[in-house]
């Protein structure tokens, strides 16, 4: 908080630990409740001997060289005489940008350092390509800190070199590092540095097609990771196809993690190369994808990623354009993540949704564990092409996954041969507002008699046609919905149609088993198909047992087909239940 030096005595030095303060028998630094400071060590004894530093504020966007720059008084204040050098303080704010000058394949033309550095949020400081510079403690600014810019060679696959200073705290209360190439040419690659684990914000800004590689080494972005290529042909990537410039250069797993948002406003990130390498990205905020932006895993023979995932805790906005675009030649404005697996995590209700453009979005496995509840919820609302499997490709963990696109061209298969699980502390919720299309959501969508829905957890359906088996409803294969046994199971029809080619049952293996039905409108039909001996022992509807409610007040239930026999086809024996209207055919 001050600029001035506090003094000890040889008395608060313990020579023994090598440590400052306590147990000393001084009083220096004891029982105090801070240890930020820069500090230093010397003979005290000529009159002052580390000076009163000097602070220096931005007066005017310029050249640090230049006096104009600079004044001793304030950010207003008149011209300094000199300007910051090693001892001093700059504190760069009043939305002033510094800049020095620099070459583009010559390191170190115009090297400046100074003792304590701070950049007011607003305020940039641009030293290009001078990783000579030295500026002692980067620390924060009061009101928010600003950005630090750096460039490196012009040459292809150069690395950025940071400059001297410890950068700590501007990191820690978030400031900005915007790292810049200034090669054109597509295909060219430029790496970050190996060895610096952390950033405050981190922005990624290659010109033209030129592509910026993460470093070899675990990455914490304690803010937002913000990508700037100027279209999808400029590609940000966890790894390259072969081993680092600087050491350590064999590569390794690793994890880059960004505690805010990814925005990814041009340009793709890409995993490629990177083999059975894994390279995870996980990001605690929501992912952004711009319009000319793009998510993507770029594999071949020669150089395959087989390795890789990522991680979202707050939503995905994916409103590129689902084009080749802007000049590019050969990556699609998309998220494309066929290869690479997705999972949701963390609180609240988010969204997989655009806010403009013409996206295409891809899954193939795609798991939802948001919370420790079915209270959290992940909503998938995203217009244009939505692609995924027919099987085997969603799991729920956590959390309620909400289906409620407005009229999609396509139906939306979530499992075939495979029996799909809705785990106790999961849900599902299905709401198709308008589908003049008549698309379908399709569950267990395949002529075996082992493909069900599992249900522990909670299954709505809000509007839109959902089959639990084949949609012709004449397969002589029970594809059913299969209760468990711990009274969790929730089934709460408000609207639309559900088509079971089954039964909706306890299992065969016990009579216990309870489920919870809500009926407020909407349309059920059991067509009670492939039914085999077991089977029989259980009825076509079934509410019976302790935890069990059967709720109904309008709305249709139709059993198509008879053949019951311990329980008949209709069982309803619920521990509670109300019916005020509705019908059962």
């Amino acid at each position: 908080a001050t600029s001035t030096w506090t003094s000890g005595t040889a008395n608060d030095v313990d020579e023994t630990s090598n440590i400052i303060g306590e147990p000393g028998s001084g009083s220096f630094l004891e029982g105090v409740a801070f240890i930020d400071g820069d500090y230093t060590a010397g003979d005290n004894t000529p009159t002052n001997p580390f000076g009163t530093p000097t602070t220096y504020y931005s007066r005017q966007t310029g050249w640090w060289g230049d006096v104009n720059s600079w004044s001793t008084t304030g950010h207003t204040g008149s011209p300094a005489t000199i300007v910051p050098a090693a001892g001093d303080i700059v504190i760069i704010g009043g939305s002033d940008s510094i800049y020095l000058n620099t070459q583009l394949t010559t390191p170190n033309t115009d090297v400046r350092s100074c003792a304590i550095l701070k950049i007011e949020v607003g305020s940039a400081l641009d030293i290009g390509y001078n990783p000579g510079c030295s500026f002692g403690m980067v620390l924060g600014h009061p009101n928010g800190n600003g950005n630090f810019r750096v460039t490196t060679s012009y040459d292809d696959e150069s690395t950025f070199t940071f400059p001297s200073g410890d950068f700590t705290e501007f990191n820690q209360q978030l400031g900005t590092t915007e790292l810049y190439t200034t090669n054109d040419t597509a295909g060219t690659t430029f790496w970050l540095p190996n060895g610096v684990t952390s950033y405050g914000n981190l922005i990624l800004s290659p010109l033209g097609g030129s592509n910026i590689i993460f470093p070899n080494n675990d990455l914490l972005i304690y803010g937002n990771l913000t990508t700037r290529g100027q279209n999808a042909d400029s590609w940000f990537c966890p790894t390259w196809n072969g081993d680092y410039p600087t050491e350590p250069t064999t590569r390794v797993a690793k994890t880059i993690t960004v505690r805010g948002n990814l925005n990814i406003e041009g340009g793709a990130l890409i995993w490629y190369g990177n083999g059975d390498i894994t390279q995870k990205i996980v990001v605690n905020g929501d992912v952004t994808v711009a319009y000319w932006g793009a998510i993507d895993v770029w594999s071949d023979v020669l150089y395959p990623a087989t390795s890789q995932s990522l991680s979202i805790g707050g939503s995905l906005i994916n409103n590129s354009s689902g084009t080749i675009g802007n000049g590019a030649t050969e990556t699609t404005s998309r998220c494309d993540f066929t290869t690479l697996p997705v999972n949701f995590f963390g609180s609240g209700t988010k969204m997989v949704t655009n806010t403009s453009g013409t996206p295409t979005t891809i899954f193939s496995t795609l798991t939802i564990d948001k919370g420790s509840s079915q209270a959290d919820s992940l909503i998938i609302d995203i217009s244009n092409t939505l692609t995924t499997p027919t099987d085997s490709w969603l799991t729920l963990k956590n959390g309620t996954l909400v289906y409620r696109r407005s009229n999609p061209a396509t139906d939306f298969t979530i499992s075939a041969a495979t029996p799909f699980t809705i785990p106790e502390t999961a849900g599902l919720y299905i709401d198709y507002p308008n589908n003049s299309n008549n698309r379908n959501i399709l569950i267990a969508n395949a002529a075996n008699n082992a493909s069900d829905l599992m249900l522990d957890g909670k299954l709505t359906v809000k509007a839109g046609n959902v089959y639990v088996g084949p949609t012709n409803g004449t397969t002589n294969n029970n594809n059913d919905i299969v209760y468990s046994g711990d009274g969790s199971s929730t089934l709460d029809i408000q609207g639309g149609n559900l088509r079971v080619n089954g039964q909706i049952r306890r299992s065969t293996a016990t009579t216990t088993g309870a489920i919870k039905y809500y009926q407020t409108g909407g349309d059920v039909v059991i067509n009670g198909q492939g039914a085999d001996a077991t089977a029989l022992t259980r009825a076509k509807l079934e509410v019976v047992n302790t935890g069990s409610v059967f709720s109904m007040s309008d709305g249709t239930i139709t059993i198509v087909r008879g053949s019951g026999t311990s329980y008949g086809d209709l069982y309803l024996r619920p521990a509670s239940g109300s019916v005020t209207g509705g019908e059962i055919i």
